[in-house]
């Protein structure tokens, strides 16, 4: 490959799917949430259905992902409510995973707002709900279920969280709505003392820098997405600006509603 020229992979959502304002920063991470119905939040995931897939959380913080080799497994599956507007969130451990001090933390911000832009942050460590926002400011924990189950050598986490009131505005989950997200599982690999946080996303401080967040988009039951690849042609060398990455997005001359963003490595 030459020295400009750059092969890029981005989510194309289906024509129908509806994505307002473009958002200004996120870390490069996208996530598609299906609606899921009958789901008990009690930890037990066995009542998710085999259709919602799995992501890793592959990104190791704190610690060098080559001292600790059985951390490999750890995943969240997510969907949502079309009806109470609430997602859910299925979340397992790595074998061999200590949770007597971990916990589970989702991070949602819905405006979409510039790089300095705290989201909310809901935490469940030992069955207790944390909610913070602002300036990590303490929120009453209304709105959130939320449940952890440890069986054998992993941990399960299983949430609800309505988003109807998460921001300045009323927040529906419907076809073209999209979200600031990101998960942190922490915890620790069994007879080890360090702790260890595993995120989907890479970057930390994720409740306050926008850009350490990833995107979630919902869409409808039956929506079909595929993938668009190809090859761009840049004038001369660009600098990368964000954590040796290159920004990209991709705007249709049809219509305003459909918007791609990703970014690329040399």
């Amino acid at each position: 490959m030459s020295q400009n020229q750059h092969v890029f992979s981005l989510i194309l959502l289906s024509l129908m799917l509806v994505i307002p304002d473009p958002s200004p920063a996120h870390n490069g991470a996208i996530v598609l949430a299906h609606p899921i119905d009958d789901i008990t939040i009690d930890g037990d995931l066995s009542d998710w259905p085999r259709s919602v897939d799995s992501h890793p959380l592959e990104h190791v913080l704190a610690m060098n992902r080559d001292e600790s080799p059985d951390l490999i497994g750890g995943s969240f599956r997510i969907g949502y409510s079309p009806i109470d507007h609430a997602l859910f969130i299925a979340v397992e451990s790595p074998t061999n995973w200590n949770a007597e001090d971990g916990a589970c933390v989702v991070f949602l911000e819905a405006l979409h707002r510039d790089r300095k832009a705290y989201a909310l942050s809901y935490t469940l460590g030992k069955d207790e709900i944390e909610k913070r926002g602002y300036r990590s400011t303490h929120l009453p924990a209304l709105d959130v279920e939320a449940k952890m189950l440890h069986i054998g050598n992993r941990s399960y986490y299983e949430w609800s969280i309505a988003v109807e009131n998460i921001a300045q505005k009323n927040v529906r989950l419907e076809p073209g709505t999209t979200l600031a997200f990101d998960l942190i599982l922490k915890g620790a690999p069994v007879g080890s003392n360090k702790a260890v946080r595993l995120s989907w996303g890479p970057g930390m401080r994720k409740n306050k820098l926008a850009d350490r967040r990833g995107d979630l988009l919902i869409i409808g039951r039956n929506q079909e997405t595929g993938t668009l690849a190809g090859r761009i042609s840049l004038p001369e060398a660009l600098e990368p600006t964000w954590h040796n990455a290159h920004r990209l997005t991709i705007q249709s001359t049809d219509t305003h509603l459909i918007r791609l963003d990703g970014r690329w490595n040399d």
